[in-house]
């Protein structure tokens, strides 16, 4: 009696369990014994985000297999109605391509998904990536300047631009009515952040709370991107010196007091003579 049970137990584990969890002998987990490992794809490509916004930069990388030195692969990148919004030429280096490109502009009017085609022969792999949507440049004027500042904003309105000289910040008003971002050009003449003649953050506030945000460099400007969150009303960006121009009604101010020092001088002058 006790062999038949133990007989019954081994058949159980030996061929009714692995039947069960699909495991057959002579495996190992994900190649069969023997079996050859798949080639690699004769071409790859992808993006480095799955999203993106007007105005930011976009990485495309790929592979490619068996190619020829000094070739380049062709990239196409095509809008959701199949327009060609992009085109260009990447270089291979041991069989790896890599590429950035700034997405948005004209060409890129509709929101939606946009096709990535890399061709190289009679080789070709496609991805896809999601775009936000064209948003036109607008500029406003600095309070109290004569300054005026490109930017795009998505997800809200802007609704002034203040210079704080005291805190060496601008301080934008804004409404949010959804998620959104906001890509603003600063001149270096209007505001900077630097430490021993280089470059350093701006240090951003959205609500009084600090949030990471993203730089571009030139040598008259910078270029800041900031994200903020439905409901947001404030953003302060904070760098080391910020140079308000005297704008017209400082200009005004200005010429009253000369008028009035030259008025009181002269004043001063006739009485002086007077009483000679």
């Amino acid at each position: 009696m006790n062999n038949m049970k133990i007989l019954a137990v081994l058949f159980f584990a030996v061929v009714i369990l692995p039947a069960y969890l699909g495991v057959s002998y002579g495996q190992v987990f994900g190649v069969a014994n023997n079996a050859q490992v798949p080639p690699a794809l004769p071409m790859t490509v992808m993006t480095d985000k799955i999203s993106y916004s007007d105005g930011e930069k976009i990485i495309i990388s790929g592979t490619v297999r068996d190619q020829m030195p000094g070739n380049a692969v062709t990239i196409k990148i095509r809008s959701p109605n199949n327009n060609i919004v992009m085109i260009g030429q990447a270089p291979l280096s041991d069989g790896v391509f890599t590429s950035t490109f700034t997405v948005g502009g004209n060409l890129w009017q509709d929101a939606g998904k946009y096709e990535v085609d890399v061709r190289l022969g009679n080789k070709s792999a496609v991805t896809t990536f999601q775009f936000d949507g064209y948003v036109p440049s607008n500029t406003m004027r600095v309070d109290g300047t004569d300054v005026m500042v490109s930017y795009k904003i998505v997800g809200g309105q802007l609704m002034k631009i203040s210079p704080n000289v005291q805190t060496k910040s601008l301080v934008l008003s804004i409404t949010a009515t959804s998620d959104g971002s906001l890509t603003m050009v600063l001149p270096r003449s209007l505001i900077d952040s630097q430490s021993s003649g280089h470059d350093i953050p701006f240090t951003v506030l959205v609500d009084g709370k600090v949030v990471e945000h993203k730089e571009q460099s030139s040598a008259s400007d910078r270029t800041i991107i900031v994200s903020f969150a439905k409901g947001s009303t404030q953003i302060i960006i904070s760098g080391t010196r910020v140079i308000p121009e005297f704008g017209p009604a400082a200009a005004l101010i200005f010429a009253v007091a000369v008028l009035s020092i030259l008025m009181v001088l002269s004043k001063a002058n006739a009485m002086t003579r007077f009483h000679h």
